[in-house]
């Protein structure tokens, strides 16, 4: 059976422990048997002169290229997660180091009948 291959994204500007985080998230994945796109390890190995854009550039690149993509913990603050989330979102699978927060919002309607309960002992005590 073929490895999977996983990419992992994740907020970097501003976190002086981004490396530390994405090399922790590889380890945990390579463990779970994927092969694993670190983009940190994409943007070292490119020239000093690259800017953030064409950075980014080559990690959609590589991102378009695997089998599921791994979010870490405040992806959503980051720009370049976000962009590379919206790259893929629904052509892949996506997997969050912490479970998504549920976004949609809904309402329970109380009945008329409990919207008391209980308050009738309130006045006892």
């Amino acid at each position: 059976m073929k490895k999977k291959t996983v990419y992992i994204a994740g907020p970097v500007t501003n976190d002086p422990d981004y490396k530390w985080k994405f090399a922790r998230a590889q380890s945990k994945l390579e463990r779970r048997g994927y092969k694993v796109v670190n983009p940190v390890s994409l943007a070292a190995a490119l020239p000093d002169t690259f800017t953030w854009k064409q950075i980014m550039e080559v990690c959609l690149a590589a991102l378009s290229q695997v089998d599921e993509a791994y979010f870490l913990e405040g992806w959503e603050a980051s720009t370049g997660a976000t962009i590379e989330f919206e790259s893929i979102r629904g052509r892949i699978p996506v997997k969050y180091e912490k479970p998504k927060p549920r976004t949609e919002s809904f309402h329970i309607e109380i009945p008329e009948f409990l919207k008391n309960f209980g308050k009738d002992r309130e006045d006892e005590g």
